[in-house]
């Protein structure tokens, strides 16, 4: 399929914006994590990095954190997203499943025993983020944290297959896999909690509402990704995206699935904004409003992330695992 040019859409946030007061700091800090692990070795991967805005997404998503605990999330953001250009959608897009399989057991196993890595970048960073979590969270979030993060390496199974058979799945199947993999109910919320130092009783966490407009929210962030980084992945062979998968299904140019995107989210955030209201009547106590507050920043801040970063910008396409897209 020829990929026509796709204009970015606007997409509709009725939420405030808002900015960690700390965010430069948080930026370099950024900048020196990628250093030491070996991410940035040169001024070119400096320049590519800084593009990135990794900091920045941390600082936005988390704009009422402590300076240590958005610290340490954005560490683990930029762990996600670069062990996936390189792992996971690198190896994918090349049909090297192979190489996808050895990462995420190796990641399982990192999990279970940090002490003794495997040897390359990814494990390394890994091993230090598992063994500074003790620090950070009390054991129900330590466990909770390491659940979504099965959950995502689970979820990272299926995306494989399907981008390296060059397979698009149908819309139903796409969203269920993409709950999963784009990593925020029990991942980067978990996450949200333990920058903000507040975290949710798990007895709240579980209740059908909170489990309920958390997975809209995870729902919102998913959409804004898969629209915003469209125009751009969209010309990458065997791509996943829910763009793609719409055209498929509703048999209609890519321009009109871009359109049904563009209504989902719409529909989702609308659909956010009435629980989220929900939930604040029923429990209306700090632990609560604080994480409703969580998904908030998180929504308006990944959107806005997502227009500055160099990472989603509607240029020549490149893949993942070129140098470019780290």
């Amino acid at each position: 399929m020829t990929t026509p040019a796709l204009a970015r859409p606007e997409l509709w946030c009725p939420i405030e914006p808002a900015l960690h007061p700390d965010h430069e700091e948080v930026s370099e800090h950024a900048l020196t994590w990628l250093r030491r692990y070996g991410y940035v070795t040169t001024r070119a991967e400096e320049e590519t990095a800084r593009a990135a805005r990794f900091g920045e997404l941390a600082a936005r998503v988390h704009p009422h954190g402590t300076l240590p605990g958005v610290q340490y999330a954005c560490e683990w953001l930029m762990w996600l997203f670069l062990q996936d250009d390189d792992k996971v959608e690198g190896a994918s897009g090349r049909g090297d499943t192979r190489t996808v399989a050895d990462h995420l057991l190796r990641c399982i196993q990192v999990l279970h025993d940090p002490q003794q890595p495997p040897g390359n970048v990814h494990m390394h960073a890994l091993a230090d983020l598992r063994r500074r979590l003790d620090d950070f969270a009390a054991p129900e979030h330590v466990q909770r944290l390491l659940f979504g993060l099965m959950e995502y390496f689970a979820a990272a199974g299926p995306e494989a297959i399907y981008w390296s058979l060059r397979n698009v799945p149908t819309v139903s199947d796409y969203q269920q896999l993409r709950e999963s993999t784009v990593f925020m109910r029990a991942g980067c919320f978990v996450l949200n909690e333990i920058a903000t130092n507040c975290p949710l009783p798990t007895a709240v966490w579980a209740t059908p509402e909170i489990q309920s407009v958390s997975r809209t929210a995870a729902r919102i962030v998913g959409y804004t990704n898969d629209i915003l980084s469209g125009p751009r992945e969209l010309a990458w062979p065997g791509a996943l995206n829910l763009i793609n998968c719409i055209a498929q299904e509703q048999q209609c140019p890519l321009p009109e699935a871009l359109e049904a995107a563009v209504d989902l989210h719409r529909e989702e955030t609308a659909s956010f904004l009435r629980q989220a209201a929900q939930v604040i009547r029923h429990h209306d106590d700090e632990p609560t409003r604080t994480y409703i507050d969580g998904l908030r920043t998180w929504i308006r801040g990944n959107l806005d992330w997502s227009l500055a970063t160099d990472r989603y910008a509607i240029k020549a396409p490149t893949p993942p695992n070129s140098q470019a897209a780290s």
